[in-house]
């Protein structure tokens, strides 16, 4: 039985499946490195740099109650007073609730004051660049934040898995990419091990 032509049918497949990542993943891994790269450098881009917003609103007193729907308070919070982001927490005190939002570049905070029926808001917000080192980590990006890392994961192991498989097929550059796989495992031990506590 001759093999070759299941071998070519391989690295067809393997090559298809490389290019096809690699076109699909172009832009997702594009941004993670660079929000890597601008997290890493946080201080030359300034990430950490804020423009906070305070104001206060009337607050109706039914939605004060300690024992009122959370949910219509949010609700409230998002359609009147503009209040945008995932719902990170909800905390009831003794004269009303503090709520915290978050989405990436952007916290808000709204204490709520049952005695003077008033919300505070304080909304923190942060650069384009902040952003996308939020959403690099996955901070306040929901559902479809959390979909868009795992993908990118998922595209950068397939990528590495085929490139791999794809330069084990080239005999002539089997040595150089061996002396460079070599180095490059050498560099991450070297590193994990500066590291290590």
């Amino acid at each position: 039985m001759n093999r070759r032509p299941w071998s070519r049918r391989w690295k067809g497949a393997v090559r298809t499946l490389h290019v096809l990542t690699s076109t699909f993943a172009l832009l997702l891994t594009f941004a993670f490195g660079a929000s890597g790269f601008l997290l890493h450098h946080a201080d030359w881009f300034g990430l950490d740099e804020r423009t906070v917003e305070e104001r206060s609103e009337a607050f109706p007193p039914r939605l004060l109650e300690a024992d009122a729907d959370r949910l219509a308070v949010v609700d409230f919070l998002r359609a009147r007073c503009g209040v945008a982001g995932l719902l990170d927490s909800f905390e009831a005190e003794a004269d009303g609730f503090r709520i915290r939002f978050v989405r990436p570049g952007e916290e808000t905070e709204a204490v709520l004051d049952r005695h003077s029926a008033t919300v505070s808001l304080r909304v923190e917000r942060r650069s384009l660049l902040a952003a996308l080192g939020d959403l690099h980590r996955g901070e306040g990006s929901g559902f479809l934040g959390g979909l868009l890392l795992d993908a990118t994961s998922l595209s950068l192991l397939v990528l590495s898995a085929t490139g791999l498989a794809l330069w084990l097929t080239l005999p002539r550059r089997r040595r150089s990419g061996l002396v460079a796989l070599a180095l490059g495992v050498g560099l991450v031990a070297v590193a994990l091990l500066a590291c290590w506590p």
